[in-house]
């Protein structure tokens, strides 16, 4: 017995219809994203989850047996913490819970701003005698950089080279560490893209500098040779969504992430290597059932175990959190 199994053509004005009703679909909507100038691939992103940090305050460290007057920036190396605290000519050093352990002071460290700890060594910029300081973690003087004519506020290390922030030019000034020579000098006043106002701090990753170009609510990312690269924040150009606001301290986490503070609007915001905002933090402590602001931060800093540390300089102290 002979069984013969048929199947069903697709006539010909069926699949032009479909064809036609597939590519009307996609014309609607490609064009309703044109319209609003918007990309299909931003609306996908939005849509995927993203790996965002969170964090839990926990506790708050305070000048000791003295107060702190005018910190400048936070560090954590070897499980503790430092913290240069201008005005009372001395780097303030910390165990992971809060304790005091000691002071670095010296007579030739006259006021002690920014700092960078290349696994060896402790750099220490002093604008007050103008030079920056390389010290052991102990806050021995190894060796001493003098400068002449810089109003020296920050101070970074990469690669055989010294970067620091003049902020009587509002310069970056590069200097060679085996020759102790400046090769170069880049930035100068002003608002037009590479230039500065009044920056605040400067950090390195991968080759490259950045400086939280305070004055100008943005940071600038040069190349070794102080040709800029872009800058951040990536933002909305018609809302404004994503900008910053007076940015100061800068850090980078494991994951690549860049963590800034803006002073002028109490909060630590997060970027992503996109340079993307991707979250921001505002609160700090919880007294009776309420919780805190972040008031007037000036610098940020993880550690190896991923808890952040934020100088809030209005109340004179750092905030420690853990991340969740």
């Amino acid at each position: 017995m002979n069984m013969q199994t048929g199947r069903k053509k697709i006539s010909k004005a069926i699949l032009l219809n479909l064809i036609l009703g597939t590519t009307l679909v996609l014309v609607c909507i490609f064009g309703y994203f044109y319209l609003r100038k918007t990309s299909p691939v931003d609306v996908f992103r939005a849509t995927v989850p993203v790996d965002i940090p969170e964090y839990e305050y926990v506790f708050a460290v305070y000048g000791g047996a003295k107060n702190f007057n005018n910190p400048y920036e936070v560090l954590v190396f070897n499980n503790l913490i430092y913290v240069s605290d201008t005005d009372n000519g001395r780097i303030a050093v910390y165990d992971k819970t809060g304790d005091h352990v000691r002071d670095i002071a010296s007579k030739e460290i006259q006021s002690p701003s920014g700092m960078f700890w290349d696994g060896t060594r402790l750099y220490v910029a002093d604008p007050i005698s103008g030079k920056v300081f390389m010290l052991n973690p102990e806050g021995q003087i190894l060796d001493t950089l003098e400068l002449d004519g810089i109003l020296v506020a920050d101070v970074a290390v990469d690669n055989g080279f010294l970067y620091l922030l003049n902020n009587k030019d509002q310069t970056v000034e590069k200097y060679e560490l085996a020759t102790k020579k400046k090769v170069k000098s880049f930035g100068g006043y002003g608002s037009d893209p590479g230039k500065l106002y009044y920056p605040y701090d400067l950090t390195v990753r991968d080759g490259q500098i950045y400086v939280a170009d305070s004055m100008n609510n943005r940071i600038n990312i040069y190349d070794p040779e102080g040709e800029l690269v872009r800058t951040l924040p990536k933002k909305n150009e018609e809302t404004g969504e994503g900008a910053l606001f007076v940015p100061r301290g800068l850090a980078f986490d494991k994951a690549g992430r860049l963590y800034t503070v803006e002073g002028m609007a109490h909060r630590v915001s997060i970027m992503n290597t996109e340079g993307e905002t991707v979250t921001r933090i505002t609160r700090s402590e919880t007294i009776e059932d309420q919780e805190q602001e972040i008031y007037l931060p000036t610098d940020v800093t993880l550690d190896d175990a991923g808890r952040m540390y934020v100088l809030e300089h209005a109340f004179k102290r750092v905030l420690v959190y853990k991340p969740r």
